[in-house]
């Protein structure tokens, strides 16, 4: 039988196989899948009454990306693209960006979490909101979206 050396035309990790030596394989069936995993894409599900917050802020919005296994996790990046879309079940849109993965840290599935910081519209003139039904809420000038 004929070898052939196959050579991938652009450098990257394996990150699917679908052949093993010896096997005979289709010439049109794909052998190997080869990521650039130094920048991966992230999906992050996000609450239908939090997407106001998102949809006011201007594209790219930076992000940070945390792993929650990993202690002090904190890889930047930037969310790309909301869904239009709304999952009815969950009651969340699709999100997704990117995040730089230089030391290839992360891998690819890990769940994760996702923080994005914005400055709040109008601020009261008062540090407390009291509507007399729930714990008074104190307001900073920087919340975090997670």
């Amino acid at each position: 039988w004929a070898r052939v050396e196959i050579r991938a035309a652009a450098d990257g990790t394996i990150v699917d196989r679908s052949v093993n030596i010896g096997d005979i394989v289709d010439p049109s069936a794909d052998l190997f899948k080869i990521g650039d995993l130094k920048r991966l894409a992230v999906w992050v599900h996000v609450y239908e009454e939090d997407l106001a917050i998102l949809n006011g802020l201007p594209k790219p919005i930076p992000w940070v990306v945390r792993v929650p296994s990993v202690r002090d996790s904190r890889y930047n990046g930037t969310l790309q693209q909301i869904s239009p879309t709304i999952d009815p079940n969950q009651h969340t849109a699709l999100v997704t960006g990117l995040v730089d993965n230089p030391t290839g840290e992360l891998k690819v599935g890990q769940f994760v979490t996702a923080e994005v910081s914005y400055l709040p519209a109008k601020l009261t003139s008062s540090p407390v909101i009291d509507d007399d039904k729930e714990q008074p809420a104190f307001i900073s000038g920087n919340n975090t979206f997670l």
